[in-house]
Order: structure tokens, then sequence, then C-alpha cells
């Protein structure tokens, strides 16, 4: 990874309920993979430091399609549950 100063992360924004779409489009195949997939995998191979994935509705789906990158996660604390809140998925710093 190239030294950067400052150092730098990667933010993917995945949150959207694509109602308008009427399914996930973060779940659209896009060059043999998803779109979310996609935008996971090329901020890690960028090499450019952590990613951060912030997910929202129908976090339980992309969760599951980011499993084997995921490293550690977080649920928001602190009110009840709503699947419209936002939560940060932490994904390795490099492909695995």
């Amino acid at each position: 990874m190239p030294h950067l100063d400052p150092p730098l992360a990667v933010v993917v924004l995945a949150a959207g309920a694509s109602t308008r779409l009427g399914q996930p489009k973060q779940l659209l195949p896009y060059g043999g993979q998803t779109l979310l997939r996609r935008a996971v995998t090329t901020a890690l191979a960028a090499q450019l430091g952590p990613v951060a994935v912030v997910l929202g509705a129908q976090s339980a789906l992309f969760k599951s399609e980011l499993a084997e990158l995921a490293v550690s996660g977080k649920e928001p604390t602190g009110r009840p549950p709503n699947p419209l809140r936002p939560w940060c998925l932490c994904c390795a710093t490099s492909p695995m």
C-alpha cells in the first residue's frame, strides 16, 4: 500500500432503498458481480486505506453479499432497530 499523508479511507455509500427501481440496485449484476461487490473490491484494490461500507435498507442482504470481505462491523446502538438506519461494515484493506 502506498504511503499517503494524510492517510485516506474509502467510504462506499450503499444505504439507498431503491424504491423507484423496485429491487436493490446494489445487487444488480454488472461484469460478473453485483454493483456493490464491484464497488467494494475496486475500492479495496486501490489500496488507499480501509474501506467502510455504509448500509441501510435491506442491510442483511448486503452483509451476506460482502461476508468474505468483512473483518468487522458495528450495529448502531442506543435506539430501537430501524431497517432504514445506516449500518457501517468495515472491510479488509486488500482483496482476499
